[in-house]
């Protein structure tokens, strides 16, 4: 609980909607896949927030994605670590 107090408005916010969400994929499937996911998901992060230094390097990451132009070709990356 005290990883969960400490995080930024908009991350508690998505922690919010990621477990409404998954209520509402429950409700609608009765598949409980997700739920099971999302649990550890929200245990990793919230063990790694633990650590202070973590945390504020979780913090300091840019809160929208880059621009499409910095994005790099799928393809080529794979290709270059030959795959």
């Amino acid at each position: 609980m005290e990883a969960a107090a400490r995080l930024p408005s908009a991350a508690a916010e998505e922690v919010i909607r990621s477990l409404l969400r998954a209520a509402v994929g429950y409700e609608r499937t009765g598949d409980v896949r997700y739920l099971t996911c999302l649990a550890q998901d929200a245990l990793v992060t919230f063990r790694l927030r633990r650590d202070p230094e973590t945390g504020k390097a979780l913090d300091a990451a840019p809160a929208s994605p880059g621009d499409p132009a910095d994005a790099a070709d799928v393809e080529e990356v794979l290709a270059r670590h030959g795959l």
